[in-house]
């Protein structure tokens, strides 16, 4: 685990949360640059649960109290597998559950929510962690969450300009976000998981043929840590012409507030 305490000109109003059941990540920000600063780092080894995770938190919580008790302006992302998307006009809050009971399998305890994208008029329901919510809510009381899907799709709209189709993905150590878009329009928005570099390459080119991309025209941007060494860009290399690494935006205020 990665703890940075001691670091100059954090800005201790706003601290970043990103929860997955691969671990977990606290950001903060550079006063004076904008630049993301990582405080705490945790990834596990395999997947874990939500109980798991709760129990790491627990313990950063336990050795850090006085320190991640400055952030009053907490801003908590999460990122799982547990979501769909819904054109504004089909949405009714009343039915929220059936947006996800055919692609999740829901428990009678999950608490399911929603994010509002209003320039897209779209609608990201999903289930956040609700023990981890509750671990939260009392450490700090008021905070902010979103889904991870929602900051990305709002990324790739604001930046995209071009009619040509493009597939962008989200990139972290076993699973991936993927949107495929033709300039402004989304044309799809899922979610993979991968063991190796084989089951990576497998989704990608699934996608662009169901779409009818042409893996020869049509841009490929990986947003994430990778490089041109890595066994995911060099298999994907070979199948798909035009491929951009990006690395993660470095302004935490960009990357996790949402207006």
């Amino acid at each position: 685990m990665k703890i940075i305490s001691k670091e100059k000109n954090i800005d201790e109003n706003i601290v970043s949360i990103q929860v997955s059941l691969d671990g977990f990540s606290f950001y903060a920000y550079n006063k004076d640059t904008g630049n993301r600063i990582v405080l705490i780092d945790l990834t596990t080894e395999d997947t874990g649960t939500p109980d798991y995770i709760l129990q790491q938190l627990q313990k950063v919580f336990d050795a850090n109290e006085d320190y991640l008790s400055r952030f009053n302006n907490v801003q908590v992302v999460y990122s799982n597998e547990l979501f769909t998307v819904v054109p504004q006009a089909l949405f009714d809050p009343e039915h929220i559950t059936d947006y996800l009971k055919y692609n999740t399998k829901i428990l009678s305890t999950d608490f399911i929510v929603y994010d509002e994208l209003k320039e897209l008029d779209l609608i990201v329901v999903y289930i956040p962690f609700a023990n981890i919510n509750n671990f939260f809510f009392d450490h700090f009381g008021s905070f902010s969450y979103h889904h991870s899907i929602t900051l990305f799709i709002k990324n790739i709209h604001d930046k995209a300009v071009a009619v040509d189709k493009e597939i962008t993905i989200q990139l972290r150590d076993r699973n991936f976000d993927l949107i495929a878009q033709e300039g402004k329009k989304l044309v799809l928005i899922n979610a993979f998981t991968y063991q190796n570099a084989e089951d990576f390459l497998y989704h990608i080119l699934f996608c662009y043929e169901q779409l009818n991309f042409d893996p020869d025209k049509d841009k490929l941007t990986i947003i994430g840590t990778l490089d041109v060494e890595n066994d995911l860009y060099q298999l994907a290399r070979k199948y798909i012409r035009t491929i951009t690494l990006q690395e993660e935006n470095p302004s935490i205020r960009q990357e996790n507030t949402l207006h």
